[in-house]
């Protein structure tokens, strides 16, 4: 059995679920509050070049081989660190400046970010790269939970989801009318330190009744989103694998 027909076996909780019935749910257990980015369980390109995703679940952490499942919402980001990446990551420290859209950052320096110095090649402490990391956050809705997970992607692999969401355009599919699975490969910087690289594959196209669910937490998650003044801890650099940066 290929990959591809190992993934299209995959469940989909939210998927079988009829709206009405997520509906019910988040107001029963969530109330008047409703759903935030906080309670989303997070996942990240692991450290040391590893394959293998740690995913959370009621039953504490599962390690996957591939995150199957729906991308209901991508949003880009930012993250500024004034002292080297390594370094913030150690000591767990909050970015300087962040951006939830790629467009203007909060912090110091702060403003538009097609303008500021610390977003040009060239700039970063360590490497040719950028000071201000360009991140993702992808909202999943996966095999685990009708509640999608915040997957974060480093600089390292934004990349590759830019070049999947390209070629997905140019079968007039958009990310959520598709299931993906996200794999990690892994590789070595200049400095021949290991890192993992997410990786992206179309598994199958969407049925008409599982577009209604991913149409219904497109624009919840898309709305939370927006909603946020900051991207908290999503852009905290231990979590983000900058050993490719």
């Amino acid at each position: 059995m290929s990959n591809i027909e190992k993934y299209q076996e995959s469940r989909i909780m939210a998927l079988d679920v009829e709206v009405s019935r997520l509906e019910r749910a988040m107001q029963v257990n969530l109330g008047s509050g409703g759903l935030s980015t906080s309670m989303m369980p997070k996942v990240v390109v692991p450290a040391g070049g590893s394959t293998a995703w740690q995913v959370p679940t009621v039953q504490g952490e599962k390690n996957m081989d591939a995150l199957v499942g729906v991308i209901v919402f991508s949003q880009p980001a930012k993250a500024y660190y004034s002292i080297a990446y390594e370094d913030a990551g150690a000591n767990k420290t909050p970015p300087n400046c962040s951006s939830m859209d790629g467009l203007v950052g909060v912090g110091t320096p702060g403003g538009q970010c097609f303008k500021c110095p610390m977003n040009q090649y060239g700039s970063a402490l360590r490497g040719k790269g950028k000071a201000c990391a360009d991140l993702r956050l992808l909202f999943v809705l996966g095999q685990d939970s009708i509640l999608p997970m915040m997957v974060k992607l480093p600089p390292t692999s934004v990349k590759h989801v830019d070049t999947y969401l390209a070629r997905l355009a140019g079968t007039l599919d958009a990310y959520t009318d598709v299931i993906t699975a996200i794999t990690l490969r892994k590789d070595r910087n200049e400095a021949g330190v290991s890192y993992s690289e997410a990786q992206f594959t179309m598994v199958r196209r969407l049925t008409d009744q599982e577009a209604t669910v991913v149409e219904y937490f497109h624009n919840l998650v898309k709305s939370l989103v927006v909603a946020q003044n900051d991207l908290g801890d999503a852009v905290q650099a231990e979590q983000l694998g900058q050993e490719g940066h």
